[in-house]
């Protein structure tokens, strides 16, 4: 079957090539079983009475575990991307109570202090207290999120 090949080696001398040895070598290891078949026989058999549906649904089912298990690797790498990618929150809180905290406002002079005016600070109440919010350009300034509640009593809008 295996063709007899001569190959040198690093001394110079004659070896067997490697069909021939791994030929010899797999006889040698070759038992008999109890019922009188070698051990290749009875691998064959195995394999020709495996369930090739219960393997197919095997295959299936590992190959949905994959594709969901990178799914969420994927969606967590891109969620930890996105937070590496993210302003940092400021962990100090800005808004303070108004340096005229101890001013009493009425309402109408509140409407006063919502950032129309750049040379006055921008003033929220909630209550019963006035926060100065000026720092918070992000939202409080007009034409930001938050701006219809510069200069306003938030308590009602914000269910306190």
């Amino acid at each position: 079957m295996f063709a007899k090949t001569f190959t040198h080696n690093h001394t110079g001398g004659k070896v067997l090539g490697m069909a021939t040895l791994a030929r010899k070598r797999i006889r040698s290891l070759e038992f008999f079983t109890t019922t009188g078949e070698t051990q290749w026989d009875n691998v064959r058999r195995s394999m020709e009475a495996l369930d090739r549906s219960r393997f197919s649904s095997w295959i299936k089912n590992l190959y949905c575990f994959f594709t969901c298990y990178l799914t969420c690797c994927a969606a967590i790498v891109s969620f930890l991307a996105q937070l590496a990618a993210a302003e940092p929150l400021d962990t100090e809180n800005k808004t303070q109570p108004a340096v005229d905290a101890l001013k009493k406002f009425t309402i109408e002079e509140l409407h006063d202090y919502n950032g129309q005016d750049k040379s006055k600070p921008v003033l929220v109440a909630l209550k019963g207290k006035v926060f100065d919010v000026t720092s918070e350009t992000r939202f409080y300034v007009p034409g930001k999120p938050y701006a219809q509640f510069s200069g306003r009593d938030i308590t009602r809008s914000t269910a306190m």
